[in-house]
């Protein structure tokens, strides 16, 4: 299972817990080992993720995902699986970024020193208008730039709480290390991004990937 310092791996504050500074997304990025996967295959898990979520939608949440976390700050409410953490990290703050909560997996076991878990970062956006695609192209490059073997496998739009968003899976390696399977969605409001990642082991992502997905689709913002 996954260190929980793999935490931010996919979240945009990992630079600042790398090396205490976040790059600027204006500068160049670095030529590394970019792969995408073909436009075939990545149209083909648009459509098969549109359709699940269409399925999804149509049930009631299980049992395990009844708990639900509120955050009063900043107006939204979502569910978590029994058993799970919610810890908030009220003072994991790099910038105009801040790390606002972290749900962690139980420890399955004697042996498990370590927890999957899925984050929520929230930055605060520069007072110029900004749009979804130019935050995702900018995104994507900030990734190019902070890991190595980064290989987009699906990237597309789709509705969360109401909201244009954006879906982006992907396996990358960083500083050497093994390859780790990543899964997030951004969308814009009130002048912040609002960034949900997920960070697995490949061998483990599709069981976690389900619930990262499911958790999406119970959040709502206060009106």
């Amino acid at each position: 299972m996954l260190r929980v310092s793999l935490t931010l791996l996919a979240a945009f504050g990992i630079v600042a817990v790398q090396s205490g500074a976040l790059p600027s997304r204006a500068s160049p990025a670095p030529q590394h080992n970019v792969t995408y996967a073909s436009p075939r295959s990545i149209r083909a898990a648009a459509l098969q993720e549109r359709q699940a979520h269409a399925e999804r939608s149509l049930y009631t949440y299980p049992a395990s995902l009844q708990q639900r976390y509120r955050n009063n700050e900043h107006g939204f409410s979502v569910r978590y699986p029994q058993g799970w953490k919610a810890q908030e990290m009220k003072q994991e703050n790099y910038g105009k970024l801040s790390s606002i909560i972290l749900f962690l997996s139980p420890l399955e076991g004697e042996k498990d020193i370590s927890r999957e878990n899925i984050n929520l970062v929230i930055e605060e956006l520069p007072p110029s208008p900004q749009t979804l695609e130019g935050y995702t192209a900018a995104a994507i490059a900030l990734e190019q730039e902070l890991f190595d073997e980064y290989t987009i496998t699906a990237s597309h739009d789709l509705q969360i709480a109401g909201l244009s968003a954006h879906r982006i899976t992907y396996t990358a390696a960083m500083n050497g290390g093994s390859t780790t399977a990543f899964e997030q969605i951004w969308f814009l409001r009130d002048g912040k991004a609002y960034v949900w990642s997920l960070a697995a082991l490949p061998d483990s992502y599709d069981r976690y990937a389900q619930t990262f997905r499911l958790m999406l689709d119970s959040l709502s913002f206060r009106k």
